[in-house]
């Protein structure tokens, strides 16, 4: 991973807590749902990307326990964001809301357990 492809994650993050935090204000309106959707997109595509082997994106990033444990979080958190929106489709407000919650914990220590394994482990 480079400083560049952590910005991307950071600033995704970022957008989602914005949405996140204007859903929980608003109460669950769409403009929010769309700016958390448009977030997950981004994250999703800059995980996906780079895997179909596009030359300028590939990251380069050694294996370890936490960097598999960090990318399963993230998987986790995509299909997680399918059912908040499927909740958020049948206006289970408080369960919607709930789940959100979980996805910024749930994206927060995957994204510290990818960091954790690409910059401390080597350095071993």
């Amino acid at each position: 991973m480079t400083l560049s492809g952590d910005a991307v994650y950071i600033v995704t993050y970022c957008i989602f807590l914005v949405g996140a935090s204007y859903s929980f204000q608003k109460n669950g309106p769409a403009f929010a749902v769309w700016i958390m959707g448009g977030a997950m997109a981004i994250d999703f595509l800059a995980s996906i990307i780079p895997l179909m082997k596009v030359k300028s994106l590939v990251i380069d990033i050694p294996a370890s326990p936490a960097i598999t444990v960090g990318i399963f979080l993230g998987i986790f958190n995509w299909v997680l964001f399918l059912f908040a929106l499927f909740v958020w489709k049948i206006r289970k407000l408080k369960i919607f809301h709930t789940i959100i919650l979980e996805i910024e914990i749930i994206w927060f220590v995957a994204y510290i357990l990818v960091l954790y394994g690409v910059y401390k482990v080597p350095l071993r």
